[in-house]
């Protein structure tokens, strides 16, 4: 299954689980995206997408679910923060400037 958002074609299934995930809750998207760094937030290649994704999230329920925008927010912030200190350690600073070239 690929996902596509703003042009850029998904090879993860984060905007998927993530949306399985909010039938159960904001605990259950806590729990997705804590493991989703877990296990992917040293791979530039879906680090950037799990921010893309978590970015697109929180327009999608600016109106119509504040709250879970806000938990998005947060996970956003959270994650992109993470990502920038991980990839600007020395040696790493190729795979920042592609996090930053994908998400521009």
């Amino acid at each position: 299954m690929c996902t596509e958002i703003n042009g850029k074609q998904l090879k993860s299934s984060f905007w998927l689980d993530f949306s399985i995930a909010e039938y159960f809750g904001s605990k259950a998207i806590l729990n997705y995206y804590y493991r989703a760094m877990q296990d992917w937030g040293t791979d530039v290649s879906y680090a950037k997408e799990l921010v893309l994704v978590l970015n697109h999230k929180i327009a999608q329920y600016y109106e119509k679910m504040p709250l879970f925008a806000e938990l998005y927010y947060d996970l956003w912030e959270k994650a992109d923060e993470q990502c920038r200190e991980y990839f600007s350690e020395p040696g790493r600073e190729a795979s920042l400037e592609e996090y930053f070239r994908f998400l521009d």
